[in-house]
């Protein structure tokens, strides 16, 4: 396995057994480096968050505009480009550092942000791993994910809630990720999903990849 951001929400590779750590993780370097910011005072008052793209005519069935509550996610699909996984919980390490448990799920990370919901009011942040020495879900995100696709999250409630992929990033390793504001912005209805970023022949870099997308609203 290697080591991971983020999302919100991560590699130097440990080999492991894939059952036991499954995966590279979403750090590298100092451990502290690749951690998801906690919620402000982190983000100065002055950072104004990114600006979105336009949503596109949407797809699949959006977001009812009536109220969803928070609840945890069970599932997690990106239909454009055939990823599918079932949903877990999980929080940083004593470190601050992000290591999902295994390899298949994707993770909400509980000790950052706030669950899914359209009453959320802070950002959602998940993570998974890629893994350069065989197949994984998330071994796709960072080569196919793109703006304008749909994340599909079913949560505890039997409610899908749709965002729209507005950006993807690359953040090296090196505190870029730790330290970006972009990443660490509170946005209602916002989702940050970090995963390792691997090179063009699946090999580990000294990267993250992170997605952010926007919660659709009816």
């Amino acid at each position: 396995m290697v080591v991971i951001a983020i999302v919100l929400l991560v590699v130097v590779v440990i080999n492991r057994d894939p059952q036991k750590s499954n995966g590279d993780r979403v750090t590298t370097g100092p451990q502290v480096q690749a951690t998801v910011p906690s919620s402000p005072p982190s983000v100065p008052a002055t950072d104004s968050p990114p600006s979105v793209v336009p949503m596109p005519t949407a797809t699949v069935p959006v977001t009812p505009s009536a109220v969803i509550s928070q609840a945890e996610l069970t599932s997690v699909v990106i239909p454009e480009i055939g990823y599918e996984a079932s949903a877990d919980t999980m929080t940083t390490d004593a470190n601050g550092d992000i290591d999902p448990p295994k390899l298949q799920p994707v993770y909400r990370i509980t000790d950052r942000g706030s669950a899914p919901g359209t009453d959320a009011d802070n950002t959602v942040y998940l993570a998974c791993h890629s893994w350069s020495k065989g197949d994984a879900p998330c071994n796709i995100l960072s080569s196919r994910a793109a703006p304008g696709q749909h994340i599909l999250a079913t949560t505890s409630q039997g409610t899908l809630l749709d965002y729209v992929i507005q950006a993807t990033r690359t953040y090296s390793k090196d505190g870029e990720f730790r330290n970006s504001v972009e990443v660490r912005a509170i946005v209602p209805g916002r989702l940050v999903w970090v995963t390792c970023l691997l090179g063009p022949n699946g090999e580990t870099t000294n990267d993250n990849f992170v997605v952010i997308a926007q919660l659709v609203t009816g």
